[in-house]
């Protein structure tokens, strides 16, 4: 669209916007002496001259002065994504999408494309997230039409676009969207303000219209913002920015207050002492230290006092990510989280882990950090074992060494989280030899956000989607959101030898209708199914054997028979077949998995991959809006009370031979095998899921806790409990 000279002058402004200049006029300080101009001007009701002083004083004043860009040299550069987003045109996975025009020649900031992720695709061009990839394109080739097409879409938003009546913060339609959209924008426009203050192209009606908006923008901010979890992150560090950029604003101390103190206090709330954030979804918690990164910059630039507490939790928080981090540079899909890079859209933006993570090793001089992200090429080797628990958020990362193709594991027996959760409790991924083996479902989509039956979202956040175990076919519910204390000392614990953790699901099983409503409930603050207690509980103990491999203890109580469906959710890329009852990925010269029950159950296996709804399974979603077809390995049995299975998990590269297994007695609740590989000593293994049980070892000791572990005549694990 080319756009009038006539409306890109003040005059039209100040004619068909006559409210919204006298609304930003009558909020900004008129009796700083530098705006004695804008006053005297405004005092006689000179809107345009008012306007045009304000615009001579923002040219040369101090504010913005860490956003600001010397003057770029004219060129004809070209940016391929810059091209297409100065066209407004924008990509989703698969394909680019076209901002269609309004009968007016206006863009329909509003419009819904069709296909998968269109509403989340909607929402992200009204976050203007991309303007700061426009400008730098502009910065790095000084192609005006860069500039052109920053100044015709801003003008086109900020003219089009007023403030609602009444506020709709949660389900808000584009666009003005909801409150998450408004702390975006707030971020992005004053460097595109400031930024471009040099350039002509840069038009007066523009300037002005952005002024206002930024003014319309605070105020909602300021006003309902909400809190607990990412979001009053997001809306706090926008209005911060909106503050900070423009304090000749009557009210922009009272939003900078704000701004700082809950931001900061938000922060320490939501953050466990293990610096994890309580929605437990590293996607967010990446999320929450970009936005938290640019909060630090803004207080350095505006020349604010920093916090040292804000500054030793941030830290805190990046620690978590570093020690959670996979071999492969990626960070633990948890809850909605995606694997960085995974998707081509750039409006729905992936969080990249490694780059942000050595930024932070850099800047808080974490030599151990840069050494996990590195693969040990670069930094220091963090002391001690390479495992780590993190005791609040209940996730035991297991690994084998720090090297590429070292063993990985995540085990999640912690609360369920805040915001952005899914249900499965006692889920298990691995990564090793230089693969992914079994995953996380990942968050695909937040179309039908609450997991309604038969929907995608139903499929993604529940059970079916995750390496847990159904219960006569239906899935987990809710846990509790949050904890108030770490697991207990003897749940989790760490040895040279071997790892262990040990936890239990207790809130039922339910359909997906049951399991909707009640995700919906609690979300919304209604603890009406918080703690209902179901007549199944399931107890899964994980033993890392450290450069071995898995045995894992899934105990089912129950006083009635019932079905149990044990799923194990492989990598798209791997290749899975069945050798009577253990399940195995054949691949060659790359990573591989034998997946071997233990014991005499005998168990129905189905291998199903990329089967639709509703009755949805085998599909995996590395990023927003794209979902692959993988493979998992259903298996199934009828139980008539109370029982323990068991699991071995062989990682190796190349084919995993089969392992021998000689089972000993064991009570029930306990598991007591002797695990003989070729050319390797037999290992001993005993585990028992609650400690009073009495398990000795082949030896006839007696051990106190829950596992002990002997190789050949040599004891691992130390039987009177004692562990490191």
């Amino acid at each position: 669209m080319t756009i009038s000279n006539d409306s890109m002058s003040l005059a039209w402004v100040c004619r068909h916007h006559s409210l919204r200049v006298r609304q930003l006029l009558a909020a900004l300080d008129l009796d700083l002496p530098a705006l004695g101009a804008v006053r005297a001007a405004a005092e006689t009701a000179d809107w345009v001259g008012a306007c045009q002083a304000l615009l001579a004083y923002y040219r040369t004043c101090s504010s913005g002065e860490w956003l600001r860009h010397e003057r770029v040299a004219p060129g004809n550069g070209r940016e391929e994504k810059a091209e297409r987003m100065a066209d407004a045109c924008f990509s989703v996975p698969g394909g680019n999408v076209q901002i269609p025009r309004l009968a007016s020649g206006r863009l329909d900031w509003g419009y819904v494309p069709p296909q998968s992720g269109g509403q989340e695709w909607v929402y992200g061009i009204n976050r203007h997230d991309h303007m700061a990839d426009l400008l730098a394109a502009f910065y790095a080739t000084g192609n005006r039409r860069y500039v052109r097409s920053l100044n015709d879409q801003l003008y086109d938003w900020t003219a089009s676009v007023e403030y609602p009546d009444p506020p709709d913060t949660h389900e808000g339609a584009c666009p003005w969207g909801t409150i998450l959209e408004v702390g975006h924008r707030a971020k992005a426009w004053p460097a595109v303000f400031y930024g471009l203050q040099p350039e002509h192209e840069f038009a007066p009606a523009t300037r002005i219209l952005l002024l206002s908006q930024a003014l319309d923008h605070a105020t909602f901010l300021h006003q309902y913002h909400t809190g607990g979890s990412n979001w009053v992150i997001t809306e706090m560090t926008g209005l911060l920015s909106l503050a900070c950029a423009w304090p000749e604003f009557r009210e922009a101390a009272a939003w900078r207050e704000l701004a700082l103190s809950l931001a900061q206090q938000e922060l320490a709330g939501q953050v466990y002492p293990d610096g994890v954030q309580k929605e437990l979804s590293s996607n967010y918690q990446l999320a929450v230290l970009g936005h938290m990164g640019f909060f630090v910059e803004t207080v350095r630039g505006a020349g604010l006092p920093e916090n040292p507490a804000l500054t030793a939790l941030l830290e805190h928080m990046w620690n978590y990510l570093a020690y959670s981090l996979c071999p492969n540079g990626q960070t633990p899909q948890n809850g909605d989280s995606d694997r960085p890079g995974s998707t081509d859209s750039q409006v729905i933006q992936p969080l990249e882990t490694c780059q942000p993570l050595l930024d932070a090793a850099d800047a808080y001089r974490r030599q151990d950090w840069l050494y996990i992200a590195t693969n040990g090429a670069r930094g220091e080797q963090p002391p001690g074992l390479p495992s780590v628990l993190f005791p609040w958020a209940g996730q035991l990362i297991m690994r084998s060494g720090w090297e590429a193709e070292a063993h990985w594991g995540y085990f999640d027996f912690g609360p369920w989280g805040v915001l952005h959760q899914h249900n499965d409790a006692l889920h298990l991924s691995i990564t090793a030899c230089g693969r992914d083996l079994l995953v996380d479902s990942g968050r695909y989509t937040y179309q039908n956000y609450w997991g309604e039956p038969g929907t995608w979202r139903s499929y993604f956040i529940g059970s079916a989607a995750h390496n847990v175990i159904l219960v006569d076919g239906l899935g987990q519910a809710n846990g509790r959101k949050v904890t108030d204390k770490p697991v207990e000392a003897d749940q989790a614990f760490l040895t040279p030898a071997y790892d262990y953790a040990q936890g239990s699901y207790t809130h039922g099983f339910v359909d997906a209708e049951t399991a909707s409503l009640r995700h919906k409930s609690m979300m919304y603050g209604e603890e009406t199914y918080a703690e209902v207690k179901g007549d199944v509980v399931h107890t899964r103990a994980v033993l890392y054997l450290r450069g071995v491999g898995w045995v894992v203890v899934d105990r089912l109580e129950t006083d009635h028979p019932c079905r149990v469906t044990p799923l194990w959710h492989f990598a798209p890329e791997c290749t899975v077949a069945r050798e009577g009852q253990a399940v195995v990925t054949v691949d060659e010269g790359v990573g591989n998995l034998r997946l071997q029950p233990v014991g005499t159950l005998d168990w129905e296996i189905e291998l199903i991959s990329g089967r639709e709804g509703p009755d949805f399974q085998g599909w995996y979603s590395p990023g927003m809006d794209v979902r692959l077809p993988n493979t998992c390995a259903c298996y199934s049995a009828a139980i008539p009370q109370t029982t323990t299975l068991a699991w071995l998990l062989l990682p190796g590269k190349g084919p995993v031979s089969a392992a021998e297994l000689t089972l000993l007695s064991a009570p029930e609740g306990a598991v007591h095998l002797v695990l003989a590989r070729p050319g390797q000593a037999p290992l001993e293994v005993a585990m028992r899921l609650d400690p009073s049980l009495d398990l000795r070892l082949s030896t006839g000791e007696a051990f106190a806790g829950h596992c002990a572990v002997l190789s050949g005549e040599s004891q691992l694990g130390q039987p009177e409990g004692g562990r490191t």
